[in-house]
């Protein structure tokens, strides 16, 4: 008798609005805690925390300057807390994420008193809206966290000041204060602000004649709209458009019969990829499920399995579900439509694009609140029970966890390919001239780009530097050729603006490289690369200039990201060809093929057949001819299109040499067979 009793006190404790926080929490640790200790920093989290190491508070100051000053401050207050410590930022974030869920509740709670499952749906759709992936950007998030939980809690402030007999004016006073840091620090719930008159009006519903409704409506809006519009003045008249330019509004003076009609267009457009399309994406997701590896399989299944339980359980004791009717639903549908419909705003205005892939979908966020409240209304609306309600909820909780999960598997995945980067980096090239452009390829890492990259390119090579004057840029040249740099020929000079750095290079200082994970970063050789059929184009037409004595061959080994990247990873094959073709730059042919026997006596090789090409060179040129022949026809069994660089190879081979009996056997034995450029 004890556990049915014990079973009963728990199932009571889910019919407890205080139940609600604690099932937000769980759902949140089952959505984005799996991963959290395993994974990194990523997108525009590396600028900005280079930054802040390097220049402090002065830094974020300057960063941010030029189109979000006041949002630096935040910026200011929590980077010398949390430092690089990747897994103090997820953790961050994560409760940031979980308190505007709660945020939400709170205020549809505070709007609707009986509206209890409404409140607590609404809030759970928030916290796992799968229209937006970027939770493990952790750093630049965690402070949309910061404005998007002042936004909703200064609407909660304001509900409490209307309905509040006493300290009104210290409710409205904090909700100004929530509103103003909203305001004035990022444009995201700029225009999401306007729904203030909406909320206010339902919340002055108790029988007031129309007209004295809409006079306390107006009155107890006027403080915020006045906000609003010395917002507005600041950031049209004395902040100015410094990014992106209002060409909405251009377009809609200029020629209001095209505009209008486009505009009205977009938004039904964006408004279905914000509310459907995100649900869409979870679908999706779990569609190509085949597809994915095992672990990720598995972690889709159980974790989303678990989300759904807990939530068909919880909505199944929690509240007592209202009678599906339109005439109820019509509040909660009407601020859900109207905060969709500013949503947008900010984003229409200056012609940014919203989709619910990477990384445009970080203009999901202000859709949030309004895409989960849609959701909840329309489920109330189905003709279903408690037990059909609670299975509803649970069926699409369970969904968006499980997507999660499996957007935390990506994450991850860039995470270790990124850390290998500047790992066989530090291997490969000890020391670096200062003023080098390293190009390297767009490799498949969907969360960085060349800007962010180029943050721990300088924490490797310049680690001490606290000098504005930044000594390394790391660029895409399909990004950057004919703007950083103007073009691929000698002597023109490049210049880059990283906001609270600059750089100053030249045409004559780059170096160019190739990362595509899981083969091993190479260092391109301008003799046998042109030939090789993998480099893309931009990187071969750049051969010519890359110059492999910017590598300074004779300095000590290149210092690692302690803090961010732990220690060493094990000594697998890239660790070993790095080392080869560094001992091949520098001549030491024993020294590579010492490196070489290491790595085959353990049974390891290559992902990619040209990274033979160190270790037939080596042999051949310490007369281990058998060697060099077995170790070319591995990469030409490999990869049938290392036959032109191979021959290339053997080429050099010839000229750089003695000329040995033994030598002449085998290049009679292999230069006949391979295709010559």
């Amino acid at each position: 008798m004890r556990l049915p009793n014990r079973l009963n006190r728990l199932l009571q404790f889910f019919v407890s609005p205080a139940a609600v926080p604690l099932f937000l929490f769980l759902l949140a640790l089952l959505a984005y805690a799996p991963r959290l200790a395993d994974l990194g920093f990523y997108w525009d989290d590396f600028p900005k925390l280079w930054i802040s190491q390097r220049f402090g508070a002065q830094g974020l100051a300057d960063f941010f300057s030029y189109d979000r000053p006041l949002w630096g401050v935040l910026y200011q207050l929590t980077t010398p807390i949390f430092g690089t410590h990747a897994l103090a930022w997820h953790i961050f974030a994560l409760v940031l994420r979980w308190g505007c869920a709660l945020l939400v509740w709170m205020l549809l709670r505070r709007l609707w008193p009986g509206r209890e499952q409404l409140a607590a749906a609404a809030a759970a759709f928030h916290l796992v809206y799968p229209g937006f992936s970027q939770q493990y950007v952790a750093l630049v998030f965690s402070h949309y966290y910061l404005v998007l939980g002042a936004y909703l809690l200064s609407l909660y402030l304001m509900l409490r000041a209307v309905q509040s007999q006493r300290r009104r004016l210290a409710w409205t006073l904090a909700a100004l204060a929530a509103s103003a840091l909203n305001l004035f620090t990022t444009e995201y719930f700029f225009f999401p602000d306007l729904l203030r008159p909406l909320l206010l009006w339902f919340a002055m519903a108790g029988g007031l004649p129309w007209r004295r409704r809409l006079g306390k409506t107006i009155l107890a809006w006027l403080p915020y709209l006045l906000l609003f519009g010395a917002a507005l003045y600041w950031r049209v008249f004395i902040q100015g458009f410094l990014r992106y330019e209002p060409t909405l509004a251009e377009q809609l003076l200029s020629a209001p019969g095209a505009a209008l009609p486009e505009l009205l267009a977009r938004a039904v457009r964006d408004l279905w990829i914000t509310t459907g399309g995100a649900w869409q994406r979870a679908l999706l997701t779990l569609l190509t499920l085949a597809g994915q590896e095992r672990a990720t399989r598995l972690g889709f299944i159980a974790l989303g399995l678990l989300a759904a339980g807990l939530s068909a359980l919880f909505f199944w004791r929690f509240a007592r579900p209202e009678k599906p009717a339109l005439r109820a639903a019509w509040q909660p549908l009407a601020i859900a439509l109207v905060s969709l419909a500013l949503a947008g705003g900010s984003f229409w205005a200056v012609d940014l694009p919203i989709m619910v892939v990477f990384a445009a979908d970080r203009f999901t966020m202000p859709f949030m609140f309004g895409a989960g409240l849609l959701l909840a209304v329309l489920i109330g609306l189905l003709p279903f029970g408690k037990l059909g309600r609670g299975l509803s909820y649970g069926l699409l909780l369970g969904l968006a966890v499980g997507m999660q999960f499996v957007n935390a598997q990506e994450y991850r995945r860039d995470w270790v390919f990124q850390q290998n980067l500047f790992w066989q980096m530090s291997w490969r090239i000890p020391a670096l001239r200062e003023g080098t452009t390293l190009l390297i390829n767009e490799s498949d890492m969907p969360h960085y780009t060349d800007n962010s990259l180029t943050a721990p390119l300088n924490w490797l090579y310049d680690p001490d530097s606290t000098s504005r004057q930044m000594k390394y840029w790391l660029a895409w040249p399909t990004m950057r050729l004919g703007v950083e740099i103007p073009a691929l020929s000698p002597g023109l000079p490049i210049q880059v603006d990283y906001r609270a750095a600059v750089f100053d290079g030249s045409t004559d200082q780059l170096l160019v490289v190739l990362y595509n994970p899981p083969a091993c970063l190479r260092v391109l050789d301008p003799e046998i690369d042109r030939y090789a059929g993998i480099i893309p184009d931009r990187l071969r037409q750049a051969l010519p200039l890359s110059r492999l004595d910017l590598i300074q061959l004779d300095a000590p080994p290149a210092r690692p990201l302690p803090a961010l990247y732990g220690g060493e990873p094990p000594r697998r094959w890239c660790y070993y060809f790095e080392h080869a073709d560094l001992a091949r730059q520098r001549g030491d042919w024993q020294r590579a093929a010492e490196a070489g026997d290491q790595a085959l006596a353990e049974g390891l090789h290559p992902e990619d057949a040209y990274e033979y090409f160190v270790l037939v060179e080596a042999y051949a040129h310490l007369g281990r001819w058998d060697q060099a022949i077995a170790l070319t026809r591995a990469a030409l069994a490999q990869n049938e299109y290392t036959n032109a660089p191979l021959c290339v190879l053997w080429q050099r081979i010839q000229r750089q040499t003695p000329d040995t009996p033994d030598r002449a056997v085998a290049l009679n034995e292999i230069i006949p067979g391979l295709t010559c450029p």
